[in-house]
C-alpha cells in the first residue's frame, strides 16, 4: 500500500513497530472475533429488526454497546433464555467453576463483549457478579456492603467493570473501582480488599493466556480467591434466577443498572 503512492518511505525503528503492531492487532481481531456477517450484523445492531429479520441480540446491543448513562433496566424473558443459550451457558459455567482456581477464565469474542455464544461474556459476567453480591449481602445480612472492581489490560476490562459497577450499585452497593485512566495488578486488588475488610470483589485478568482469553477472579474479603464450592454455590444462585422464568413461574428476570454517575460508584482506588 505504501508504493501505490509512489513514494520511497524509509521505515524508521520508531515507525515500524507500531505499523507492524497495529496491523497484526487486525489481524487478531479478525480471527478472534464472529466472522458469519449475518450474526455480527445482529449482535452489533440495536435496531429490533435487521434486513427484515427479527434481531434476538437487540436488548444486549442496546444495553452494552451504547449503554444510557441514566439508570435503565435489562429484562431477560423466557424467549431470550432460549435465543442467547442462557441455559447451555449455565451448564457450561458450572463445569468451569469446578475449576476455577485461578477464576473463571475462557474465550470472549473480544470485538462484541457481549456474544451469548462464547463461554465468556457480558451478560453472563454480571450475572455472576449479581450471584457473588447475593451471596454477601445475606452473609452479612445487610444491602450496604463494599466491594472491588477492577482489572488489567484485556479486551472488554474497561467495559466489564463499567457494567459491574452499576449493576452493583444499584443493588445498593458501594463499588470502588481504579480512578479514570488507571489499571491495578491482581495482588493491590487482594491487598487493598483485605486491608479495607470490603466483602469482596472481582478483579478481570487472564494472564499466562492467549489475548482471546477472559477471566474474572471472585475475591473474598481475605483477599483471596474463592473456594471451588463456594464458586459452585454462586453458579447455583445464576441458575435460581433463571428457572422460574424459564418454566413460566416467573414473567422475566430484570436486572437494574445505576446511573453511571450514581454516587455509590466511587472512582477512589489509585495505583
Amino acid at each position: 500500500k505504501l508504493k501505490t503512492i509512489n513514494r520511497d518511505l524509509a521505515l524508521t525503528e520508531s515507525l515500524e513497530r507500531p505499523l507492524f503492531v497495529a496491523l497484526k492487532e487486525e489481524e487478531h481481531i479478525a480471527n478472534s472475533s464472529e466472522t458469519n456477517p449475518q450474526r455480527v450484523k445482529f449482535l452489533d445492531s440495536p435496531e429490533s429488526t435487521v434486513g427484515g429479520k427479527a434481531n434476538p441480540y437487540a436488548k444486549l446491543v442496546r444495553a452494552f454497546k451504547n449503554s444510557p448513562k441514566e439508570a435503565f433496566e435489562l429484562v431477560i424473558t423466557k424467549e431470550d433464555i432460549k435465543n442467547w443459550g442462557l441455559r447451555k451457558w449455565v451448564n457450561e459455567t458450572k463445569g468451569l467453576a469446578k475449576k476455577a482456581t485461578a477464576g473463571m477464565r475462557e474465550s470472549t469474542d473480544i470485538k462484541f463483549a457481549w456474544n451469548p455464544h462464547y463461554s465468556i461474556n457480558l451478560l453472563g459476567t454480571v450475572l455472576t457478579a449479581l450471584a457473588y453480591s447475593q451471596m454477601l449481602q445475606e452473609k452479612y445480612g445487610k444491602k450496604a456492603i463494599d466491594m472491588l472492581v477492577g482489572g488489567e489490560s484485556r479486551y472488554g476490562t474497561s467495559l466489564n467493570i463499567d457494567m459491574l459497577a452499576r449493576a452493583w450499585a444499584a443493588r445498593g452497593i458501594t463499588v470502588h473501582r481504579p480512578k479514570p485512566g488507571k489499571r491495578l495488578t491482581i495482588w493491590q486488588s487482594s491487598f487493598i480488599t483485605s486491608l479495607k475488610r470490603w466483602a469482596g470483589g472481582i478483579y478481570f485478568t487472564a494472564s499466562h493466556s492467549a489475548r482471546n482469553i477472559f477471566a474474572g477472579k471472585i475475591l473474598s474479603t481475605e483477599g483471596s480467591q474463592l473456594l471451588i464450592e463456594e464458586m459452585v454455590d454462586m453458579v447455583d444462585l445464576i441458575d435460581q434466577m433463571l428457572i422460574p422464568v424459564e418454566q413460566g413461574e416467573k414473567e422475566a428476570l430484570t436486572i437494574s443498572f445505576a446511573a453511571e454517575d450514581d454516587s455509590l460508584i466511587q472512582n477512589d482506588i489509585d495505583s
